[in-house]
């Protein structure tokens, strides 16, 4: 329930679709293909972590498509959401994304 709020607070702060949990991706806007992982509070891993079969499914759909991927992680551990960033899809240490603001993704993904 927590992971699907923030899925739809990324797809409205891009001005995407949030689809559903059966789909590839979490949001689509454009040419573009949105995988978001959220941090709940409690949560020690620094690391989202993206199964090889859903990786598969992810990098055929952006062929078939002809679509950029991208990662959002919305870390939900503190008092206000902070976001992370990488253009590409995979499992990811949030040391290695680019730590943003809600406004920024919008221009980093569009």
């Amino acid at each position: 329930v927590h992971a699907e709020k923030y899925e739809a607070m990324v797809a409205k702060l891009i001005g995407g679709k949030n689809l559903d949990d059966n789909e590839p991706f979490d949001v689509i806007v454009e040419r573009h293909a949105v995988e978001v992982k959220t941090v709940l509070p409690g949560a020690k891993s620094v690391k989202v972590t993206v199964h090889p079969e859903s990786l598969a499914r992810k990098a055929n759909f952006l062929r078939d498509k002809r679509m950029t991927g991208h990662t959002v992680v919305v870390d939900a551990r503190g008092d206000k959401p902070v976001y992370y960033y990488k253009r590409e899809v995979g499992s990811f240490r949030l040391s290695a994304m680019r730590a943003v603001r809600g406004a920024e993704l919008k221009e980093l993904i569009v």
